[in-house]
């Protein structure tokens, strides 16, 4: 857990150096996602399974997509809109308040890292279109610049509290030019939302 807010500096350098066990919820944060397992506990329903009742996906859909060798993955990823979609963070992590934290859910078994569970070795090709998708999307429809405004991460795999359905973590720096009381920043993510992400070749 993390009693303070992070900062973008900070979140930016523990993502650039690979540091992201230092990447944590709010004390409030992690009791509100303890409890909301508990609950699905309580109904014989597993994490995995509700996020994908949640995207409307389904584990044969997954598997089927996911019969393919790592080139193929690698190449189908983020091809069509139908194996992606865009969500808020429902448990984010403690940022700074103007840190908007959203997720990039795949049907594709992203191949960033190597399948060793302690792995942190990227592999560049992955690591490349993944930021050329983001890239893409954010400069071209909300004019954000990677070098101030977003970052990325995959949690490593013993990081990661639901294995089976690869997602990017996304996020997004926006500061109101009118202070807490502007709408720049709740404009842009409700855009990234209602619009969605265009596809890459």
């Amino acid at each position: 857990m993390a009693l303070q807010p992070m900062n973008w500096a900070s979140i930016k350098q523990n993502i650039e150096s690979g540091e992201l066990q230092n990447l944590k919820r709010s004390p409030i944060e992690t009791e509100k996602y303890h409890e909301h397992k508990r609950i699905l506990a309580e109904k014989n329903i597993e994490i995995g399974d509700y996020i994908l009742n949640k995207l409307g996906w389904t584990l044969n859909e997954l598997a089927s997509v996911n019969d393919i060798s790592e080139e193929e993955k690698l190449s189908l990823s983020f091809s069509r809109k139908d194996l992606y979609k865009l969500s808020v963070n429902d448990f984010p992590y403690n940022f700074e308040p103007q840190v908007s934290h959203l997720l990039i859910w795949s049907k594709i078994n992203l191949p960033l890292y190597n399948k060793n569970e302690s792995s942190t070795d990227m592999n560049p090709e992955m690591k490349t279109k993944i930021e050329t998708f983001i890239h893409n999307n954010l400069s071209k429809y909300l004019d954000l610049d990677m070098k101030d405004d977003y970052c990325w991460f995959i949690n490593y795999r013993n990081l990661q509290s639901i294995k089976g359905i690869a997602h990017v973590h996304l996020l997004i720096r926006c500061v109101d030019e009118n202070g807490p009381q502007g709408n720049r920043c709740q404009r842009i993510k409700n855009e990234i939302l209602n619009e969605g992400f265009e596809p890459i070749s």
